[in-house]
């Protein structure tokens, strides 16, 4: 039996980047064991971007398909809670998904061992704990749960601080889950409307799902996630797939990813440019009229639940 690992890539040609470099320190680790026990499947709109080697298995989306994964609120990390959904069905549990940009640090043995396993309750994997949730961190998904403790409570989900905001660039799914993605959904999709900061809503469902059903573990000593640093990460990547010759071995190309590391002063330094600085600045103010326009789909959506609620 194989085990999955699941990777989501579509959009931006840096994205697809960074999912082949984490997928060859992955493959770098299992050629160097003589492992073939895996699986690297990847949704992706760009199958021709991806290793061209046995273990790794492409499933295309075209560009519909994920713009309608977003939802009316068109959320983007909604599309992984769907393609996991779809995963799920396709594959089986237990898989474990990670975010594109990462490196691999060890084989998952362990966690697979511990998704399979009978405990109870059973294990679930996600990245790292980013903190609790409260006044002063997610100030706004704190009012929120707070707004919504009888919803809580009706969903069965952990309705009283503290609540554990884990990040969710790793989702490791016991055999025993079922219905659990599809109740993540529910959760992202009824707070989604209800809150102005939305970036984190789905590791916020996932969290607070995760939590009542799983003994949640960490997993990030099986990974490096580089999640703050989105612009500056693709500049090192491209530094690395430049430096491949034409034409060099899928198996060559994983023994040099895992030579290539990524430092973390290096992301920093170029964060610090002042190109750099200017191009954050202008995603910033891009970002913020895009966030009104949400705001405002928001603010109908909220009028048509009340609509909906009162009717009931």
């Amino acid at each position: 039996m194989q085990n999955t690992i699941l990777y989501l890539s579509h959009g931006g040609q840096k994205y697809h980047e960074q999912t082949r470099y984490s997928a060859l320190t992955l493959l770098a680790l299992l050629h160097e064991q003589s492992r073939n026990n895996f699986r690297i499947v990847v949704y992706t709109d760009q199958p021709g971007q991806l290793p061209a080697h046995d273990l790794v298995q492409a499933v295309r989306i075209d560009p519909a398909q994920f713009a309608a994964l977003r939802g009316p609120l068109d959320y983007v990390h909604r599309i992984k809670l769907g393609v996991l959904l779809r995963a799920l069905g396709e594959f089986g549990a237990p898989l474990i998904y990670v975010d594109s940009d990462t490196r691999w640090l060890r084989i998952p043995d362990e966690p697979f061992a511990a998704l399979s396993g009978a405990g109870a309750p059973p294990a679930c994997y996600l990245y790292n704990v980013e903190g609790s949730i409260c006044a002063n961190f997610f100030p706004q998904y704190f009012r929120l749960l707070r707004e919504r403790r009888r919803k809580l409570i009706a969903w069965r989900l952990p309705h009283d601080p503290p609540w554990t905001m884990w990040n969710s660039g790793t989702v490791g799914i016991p055999s025993r889950s079922k219905g659990f993605i599809e109740e993540v959904l529910r959760v992202n999709d009824a707070l989604l409307p209800h809150v102005g900061f939305r970036n984190c809503v789905e590791q916020l469902a996932l969290s607070l799902v995760a939590a009542s059903r799983f003994d949640v573990r960490p997993f990030d000593g099986y990974l490096e996630h580089w999640w703050p640093y989105s612009s500056e990460l693709p500049i090192v990547l491209r530094r690395f797939f430049d430096s491949l010759p034409p034409g060099l071995p899928v198996q060559e190309q994983a023994a040099r990813a895992a030579q290539f590391c990524i430092i973390e002063a290096d992301l920093r330094a170029i964060q610090s440019r002042p190109a750099n600085r200017f191009a954050r600045w202008r995603a910033k103010v891009r970002n913020s009229f895009y966030k009104r326009k949400i705001d405002l789909l928001a603010f109908a959506l909220r009028r048509r639940l009340a609509a909906l609620e009162s009717a009931d």
